[in-house]
């Protein structure tokens, strides 16, 4: 609040060293260029506290007809306070970045897991044939959403699933899925249908989170499928997610349980 007029080449000498240079260069390029207008921030020692403060000054170059410089006007205002807060502001955002780059990488390692348990594309050409396709498009890096494709003795079983919430909650629950539906058909030797499978899953899930004492919402939807290349028999079951058959120009739903893979209320 206070104003005090004074001499540059007085007020130059208490500069720190580094910021003369680069107040001498930017004030050179605004010459070249014939800029009016320059701002710089620069740090001063006072003299009588012996402190550094933080200085922004706004000046305007006055030219003469051919375009030398022949006086600078300018106003000083004192920002070190800005600087403290734009410090502390760095220090803090600097250790979100960190600790946000460590989450990142465990999640990023968390995605090699859960896709190193997906199917992968040649073997379901195998399995099926290679008019199959897989859109598979996480909202995160770490999906809540999994497919399921594999051969037991002569019946080829797939499945698309969707478990609850997404990201990492998502992903803890499709392993959980993925591990589990492995467990089930190996243990059965394929000779078990997919009602049945769902059913064991569902009260594998639910085991699972039995452990807390409470009742648990969390759960899969999935669409489940047998096929059988010899007889060319389809065998379906789903839980929330229907079954769609494309037959010519006829596009057929059969429709699904509208229980998930997990406790519900009204089971």
């Amino acid at each position: 609040d206070k104003v005090k007029h004074f001499d540059s080449r007085e007020f130059f000498r208490f500069i720190f060293p580094d910021d003369k240079k680069k107040i001498l260069l930017g004030f050179k390029e605004a010459c070249s260029r014939n800029i009016k207008e320059q701002i710089s921030q620069f740090r001063v020692i006072n003299q009588i506290s012996n402190q550094i403060i933080w200085v922004e000054g706004i000046y305007e170059i006055k030219f003469n007809e051919t375009g030398a410089p022949v006086k600078m006007l300018g106003v000083l205002h004192d920002i070190t306070e800005r600087k403290r807060n734009e410090e502390i502001l760095y220090k803090k955002n600097k250790l979100i970045k960190e600790s946000r780059d460590e989450i990142l990488i465990g999640i990023r390692y968390a995605e090699g897991i859960q896709k190193s348990i997906l199917p992968e594309k040649n073997k379901i050409d195998m399995f099926l044939d290679k008019e199959n396709f897989i859109l598979y498009r996480p909202k995160e890096i770490v999906s809540g959403d999994f497919y399921y494709v594999n051969k037991v003795n002569d019946k080829v079983y797939f499945s698309v699933a969707d478990c609850t919430g997404h990201g990492v909650p998502g992903g803890f629950l499709s392993m959980i899925g993925t591990i589990s539906l492995h467990g089930i058909l190996n243990r059965n030797h394929g000779k078990i249908s997919p009602s049945e499978v769902l059913g064991n899953l569902r009260e594998t899930v639910k085991d699972t989170f039995r452990l807390s004492e409470k009742n648990s919402l969390n759960g899969i939807d999935m669409a489940f499928c047998s096929f059988h290349p010899k007889s060319n028999t389809l065998e379906y079951s789903g839980a929330y997610n229907p079954l769609w058959i494309v037959r010519g120009n006829q596009l057929i739903e059969i429709k699904a349980t509208l229980n998930p893979i997990g406790h519900y209320p009204s089971e």
